[in-house]
This record gives structure tokens, C-alpha cells and sequence, in this order.
């Protein structure tokens, strides 16, 4: 494993929360260190309902009134929309930016898009502890770009799936074979390093290099008739094991990604000359939050330097995102159009609280305001400890109440007013 180094810290503030004193790993990111301090605790609350992310799974279903923000025209023409998605029960947004769409031979596409969500602090709510960056994302907080990762948790013989999108999956079993929990019917066998899904398409790991034991990613998908997509990696001395090299399909098509030499950060993403992408970064993001008496685990110093990604352009038009950051290293507003998203044709912005602001677990928004080019509309949204809440721009409330012992959704009621309009039970075995 790499000797971790300390974030550079600017000052620390009088009321900074408690903190183990491991440091995390950094290099472009930063990452706790899975044999710090305290990280049993940390893996632990990953597929906790306060730390869901992605929307594909039980355990984190989409609330009513996430919207089509605008249709995008990328470098790829086949791209999906951009989206924004709000994840009940963790209380946290998704969002989806397409980078390439190649169809290939019996459904197995070569897709790539780069998803955000914004539960970047993992909470355990037992242990009082915030850990930043448990999900270990790339190329940069909240984001995942490529084909996810496994971490095996040896002190508890379960393993945590981390898919594309950013959702998360338990698996548990008897050694050597794992389950998911969720009625995904996915299997992990840890002999072979082979994960099968219902489909029967297999993802073969290898272990993450410099002795991460804990850490497998993704070499190969292969459906049941042979087709694959293969990821190779960066070997550079910089790299912390997901920095994907190439990516090349049964067809010869081959995607690469290229890096800054200096810096490290992902620069672009390419297939022969055609560019699909540029990313552009903030090398001088000053990381501030504040939890108060809650311990802040295995993570960056507040008021630490931290790298963060700031903007997507697709070269063939010029178009793309502009991505603007408050606090807690959090993008609280998402900007579409020309010039990179300078010129705004769409927005999407959060009001999260600023990092100077004491939160006692991780922070939540309570407004989602979209701009569509011509309109602006507002959705509201509460949270309790078994409840999410959504308000759309007409009154319509959408209310999802969870089932305290398994985290699973239990009912939805929406209603307009004093009327209920519809009300949605849901039993689980």
C-alpha cells in the first residue's frame, strides 16, 4: 500500500470536529486508508440507507419528481439525456453526464457516462463517525466513471459491490461464495474473482496493485455468447488503481483515457481522433465542514487543498457542464450550454447549508431549483430518520416512509393538500 500523506491543511479552525489522526491516501483524491484507524466502522455503513447511492437497487429507490433536466448533444449522438435524481432515504441527488453511447453485438454496449451523487461523506450513525470519500470515487468526489469496484469487509465475510452508476450492493455468504441482499441475484465467488449477474454476464477482478488487499476492480465483462469489454489500467507509479488505461470492445473499438503528467488528472477521453470529452479541474478547492462533536474519520483536514473536477466539454461542439462547489466538497449547482456551460441553457442547483455550518451527521439539502432556459421551478424536500419527503412546483407532495429494521421502503403516500391522492404499500419477504 502507499505510504499516505497528510492534505495540506490552511488553518484549523477552533471548533473542528474530533478526527482519528490517519490520514488518508491522496493523490488527484483523497481516500481513507483501509487499514486506518476506525475504517471497520466505515465499511460497515456503506450500504447503510443514509450512504445509498445510484438508484439500482431497493435500498435506494428514485423519489417522485426527479426530472429530464435537457437533452445534451454530444460527441456521441446516441448519448442519453441528462438527468437529476433525488435518492430517498439517503436524502442526496444523482446526476448523470453522457460521455459515449457505441451499441454493440447482443446488447453489450460500450456506455460511458460520468454519474454524480453527492453523498460523499459515508455517516455511521452507531459510531458517530464521518468518513470523506468511503466510496473511494474517480476520477474525482462524488463521481464514477468506468465500471466500479469490489472491497471485500474480512471481519464480517461480506463483500460491498460498487457498480457503475455509483450504487452499492452487499454481498454475503459462506467462503468462497458470495450473495447479494437485495434480490439482484448477483454472485461473487472469491476463489476465482468472477462476479456472475442474473443474465449471466460475468465481470472478472483483479486485485488493486500496491498491496490493497481489500480492493478488487473490474479486467473484463463477458456476456453469455463471448462478447466483452475489456479495462486495462494505468501502471504509473501516481496510480491508485482505478485510472482506467483503455477500454476495448469485442468489435476492436478501442476508448482511451488520457492524464496530465504532472497533475495526474483525468484530462480527456478519446477513441482514435474522434474526442469525446475534456474535463477541466480546481487544483486550489479549500475543503471546509463542520459536524460538530461527531468524529470525522480517516479523512482530509478541514480547510485542506483539495483537486475537484469543474467542467466536461464535448470538443465537437463546444458544448458542456460547468460544475460549481459550496462546502463540504459538494456541487451544489450544475450548469448546461454553450462554451463548456458559461452560457447557461439549463441549471440545476441545491441548497445545501455552507460548510461553516454544524451539521450532526452528513449534509442535506432541502431545495432543488431547476432552470430550464425560459422557466424556473423550485421542488421542496424534508427528511426524518424513516421518511423522505417531496414537494413538487404544483403542491404535490410524494411521502416515503422506510421500514426501520431493514431500511427497505415500506409505503408512499402523494397527496395534494389535505388529499391523498395515492397511496402505494409495499410488503417485502
Amino acid at each position: 500500500m502507499k505510504t499516505p500523506r497528510p492534505c495540506l491543511a490552511l488553518a484549523l479552525l477552533m471548533f473542528s470536529p474530533i478526527a482519528f489522526a490517519q490520514a488518508p491516501v491522496c493523490d488527484v483524491t483523497c481516500a481513507p486508508d483501509p487499514g486506518g484507524a476506525g475504517y471497520d466502522n466505515t465499511v460497515d455503513a456503506m450500504t447503510q440507507i443514509q450512504n445509498t447511492r445510484g438508484t439500482e437497487t431497493v435500498y435506494a429507490p428514485e423519489t417522485a419528481g426527479s426530472q429530464l433536466l435537457w437533452r445534451t448533444f454530444s460527441s456521441s449522438q446516441s448519448a442519453a439525456p441528462s438527468r437529476s435524481k433525488i435518492v430517498a432515504g439517503s436524502s442526496t441527488y444523482s446526476y448523470s453526464i453522457p460521455i459515449v453511447s457505441l451499441p454493440g453485438r447482443n446488447g453489450l454496449d460500450l456506455n460511458l457516462a460520468l454519474h454524480y451523487n453527492s453523498a460523499i461523506w459515508n455517516v455511521n450513525k452507531s459510531s458517530f463517525t464521518v468518513t470523506f470519500n468511503a466510496d473511494r470515487d474517480f476520477p474525482s468526489y462524488g463521481f464514477r466513471l468506468g465500471y466500479g469496484f469490489i472491497e471485500s469487509n474480512a471481519p464480517h465475510t461480506a463483500y460491498t459491490l460498487f457498480e457503475s452508476d455509483g450504487t452499492k450492493r452487499k454481498l454475503t455468504g459462506t467462503n468462497p461464495t458470495y450473495s447479494s441482499t437485495d434480490s439482484s441475484f448477483i454472485q461473487f465467488v472469491s476463489t476465482t474473482n468472477i462476479l456472475t449477474y442474473k443474465s449471466g454476464t460475468r465481470v472478472f477482478y483483479q486485485q488493486f496493485p500496491n498491496n490493497q488487499t481489500t480492493l478488487y476492480r473490474p479486467v473484463k465483462i463477458e456476456d453469455t455468447n463471448g462478447n466483452f469489454i475489456s479495462i486495462s489500467y494505468r501502471t504509473d507509479t501516481w496510480a491508485q488503481g482505478q485510472e482506467i488505461d483503455t477500454i476495448t470492445d469485442t468489435l476492436g473499438r478501442q476508448i482511451v483515457f488520457s492524464y496530465d503528467a504532472t497533475t495526474h488528472e483525468l484530462l480527456g477521453i478519446a477513441q482514435g481522433s474522434q474526442q469525446y470529452a475534456s474535463f477541466t479541474w480546481n487544483n486550489s478547492y479549500i475543503l471546509t465542514y463542520n459536524f460538530g462533536s461527531w468524529t470525522v474519520s480517516n479523512s482530509p483536514a478541514n480547510n485542506s487543498v483539495q483537486k475537484v473536477l469543474t467542467g466536461v466539454t464535448y470538443p465537437g461542439n463546444g458544448a458542456g457542464y460547468s460544475l460549481i462547489y459550496g462546502g463540504w466538497g459538494i456541487i451544489n449547482t450544475i450548469q448546461f450550454g454553450p462554451s463548456g456551460g458559461s452560457v447557461i441553457s439549463g441549471s440545476v442547483s441545491y441548497n445545501y447549508p455552507p460548510g461553516t455550518t454544524q451539521q450532526l451527521g452528513g449534509p442535506l439539502f432541502t431545495q432543488q431549483t431547476v432552470y430550464d432556459g425560459v422557466n424556473t421551478s423550485v421542488w421542496q424536500y424534508a427528511n426524518t430518520t424513516t421518511t423522505s419527503s417531496i414537494t413538487d412546483p404544483y403542491g404535490t407532495k410524494a411521502k416515503t416512509t422506510f421500514n426501520v429494521s431493514t431500511g427497505l421502503p415500506a409505503s408512499v403516500i402523494i397527496s395534494n393538500g389535505a388529499t391523498t391522492l395515492r397511496t402505494i404499500a409495499t410488503n417485502w419477504n
